[in-house]
């Protein structure tokens, strides 16, 4: 393992910083029939059944969030009504139905997963990220109470801040609402906005250089829950990288292996596995002593 100092840890967004709080097909079909769907039709099974191939048909007519629309571009929320359409239509809506309910319908899920209501943060994400500065007059002063509370924060250690996302720009209202946005010190870098997906690496270039980095291969560190996206991505680009396999703690989307066919994997392709972001603190600490 490198020893380098880490200048820039990078985030990936969804199980990795934030999750729903409840799975998204549930809460789906609480405010479809919040706004008059019929339970008989609508259950979270279906809308489970449904999400997935909606999103692809969505994604395949309207690539890159509807960026390149005609005859005009479209917006993450328009793209999403889109999406959110299709769902309740494959999902068992009745047409008429649903065009009177839209909407509301897709204005109420917009809003919740723009909102805390929607997602949670992690517990170890804040005491991860969070700005001590002020609390303790040197980085390291509180080693011992860190380790007994468990509290670090890679702020006050001087470590530079940021997040890959494959996601819209809506993300970032989700992010404000949960109180991540200020604690990301060089900000977001989004697919929707950088034109890029991960795995692809110069997405993950593109937040380097927004934080400043135009040498990626040296003290930056990737952490996400997705083995291509992120993982062998971010080494694609010249990061180090670290997956993130919290226990038992996952949304419904992740893609994720059997747990033994995936142990059996990440095993033999050495991939270094971290359980919370606070080991990334203990790394970030021992690693940024020693250089």
């Amino acid at each position: 393992m490198s020893r380098t100092a880490i200048r820039l840890v990078l985030f990936d967004a969804f199980d990795t910083l934030i999750t729903p709080r409840l799975p998204i097909h549930v809460q789906y079909a609480q405010e479809a029939h919040k706004h008059g769907l019929p339970e008989s039709s609508i259950t979270p099974a279906s809308v489970r059944a449904a999400f997935k191939p909606a999103f692809r048909k969505t994604t395949e007519r309207f690539p890159q969030w509807g960026r390149h629309a005609q005859p005009k571009p479209m917006s993450p929320s328009e793209w999403w009504m889109v999406c959110i359409e299709e769902t309740m239509r494959l999902a068992g809506a009745e047409q008429g139905k649903l065009d009177q309910v839209m909407p509301r319908l897709g204005k109420a899920l917009l809003d919740r997963f723009e909102s805390a209501e929607g997602y949670r943060a992690f517990a170890d994400v804040i005491p991860c990220c969070e700005s001590a500065n002020g609390r303790y007059g040197d980085p390291y002063e509180a080693h011992e109470l860190a380790y007994k509370r468990p509290v670090t924060y890679l702020q006050q250690a001087g470590v530079k801040t940021g997040l890959v996302s494959n996601a819209d720009d809506r993300i970032l209202k989700t992010l404000g609402a949960l109180g991540i946005t200020p604690l990301l010190t060089h900000g977001t870098t989004i697919s929707q906005v950088a034109g890029y997906e991960k795995p692809d690496p110069r997405i993950f270039q593109t937040a380097c250089r927004s934080a400043g980095i135009e040498r990626c291969e040296e003290g930056v560190l990737m952490v996400g829950d997705e083995v291509e996206a992120d993982y062998h991505g971010a080494l694609r680009a010249g990061l180090e990288a670290r997956l993130i396999r919290r226990p038992g703690e996952f949304s419904d989307g992740a893609k994720r292996r059997s747990e033994d066919e995936e142990r059996e994997m990440l095993h033999r392709d050495g991939v270094c596995v971290i359980r919370s972001l606070e080991e990334v603190v203990d790394e970030v600490r021992e690693r940024n002593r020693q250089s």
